[in-house]
């Protein structure tokens, strides 16, 4: 089967859309940080949780939905914008109730590191990326959070090649690599706020079959 896995939205809906648009009836995943610093965060949410098979919690959702609500008597355009992005009670109620982690048996979706995954960590370096496959023993982890697509390898001698997913859409094929015994953690970029140095939307496709992944980016009005 293949999945359309999403992360760290950031409540750009305009990104959400089109990535869905791209993505077609794919079943979808989502990897947390659904609200941010965009504008429509109730409506971002509403799609995943219409939308997505499985969703985890970023720790941007996190914070703020135990995020006090603006007094009505401030003003400015600080204050105006965050208004803008005030969460609905469903939103909110949504979003606490999501889990960490999520495993099922071709993979496991997380939003920073399988390492303390209520601390975000971020794998961003050889030394985290160890200690995210000492956490775990999933074949496959999908996370989010640093917002820069990516793919680290560990072979059965515990040696890592990280790979940075730099520019137009790329294919990367686990199948052999896997029948030598090697596990992934697989970072599927931002899809609403990227920050490697191309705006385009990122995301996804997994294959589970072909054991296959395809990080898309695309376009969009912003």
């Amino acid at each position: 089967m293949k999945y359309a896995i999403v992360s760290d939205i950031h409540a750009n809906l305009d990104a959400l859309d089109a990535v869905l648009t791209h993505a077609g009836s794919v079943p979808l995943l989502c990897l947390g940080d659904i609200v941010g610093d965009g504008g429509q965060p109730n409506e971002c949410v509403q799609i995943i949780r219409d939308r997505a098979v499985h969703t985890v919690l970023g720790n941007v959702d996190l914070a703020r939905s135990r995020r006090a609500e603006i007094d009505d008597v401030d003003s400015g355009p600080t204050t105006s914008a965050l208004r803008t992005q005030r969460l609905s009670a469903s939103t909110k109620e949504f979003l606490l109730a999501l889990p960490y982690v999520v495993t099922m048996p071709t993979y496991a979706l997380v939003h920073g590191s399988p390492h303390e995954p209520e601390r975000y960590h971020y794998i961003d370096s050889e030394r985290r990326a160890k200690a995210a496959f000492a956490a775990c023993d999933n074949l496959i982890t999908f996370v989010g959070h640093t917002h820069c697509p990516g793919i680290f390898v560990r072979d059965p001698d515990g040696r890592l090649q990280i790979t940075e997913i730099i520019g137009d859409a790329k294919q990367y094929s686990m199948h052999s690599e896997i029948e030598l015994g090697s596990r992934f953690i697989v970072n599927v970029g931002s899809t609403g706020e990227p920050r490697d140095r191309d705006h385009r939307a990122s995301y996804v496709i997994y294959d589970d079959t072909a054991l296959t992944i395809y990080w898309h980016r695309i376009e969009y009005e912003f």
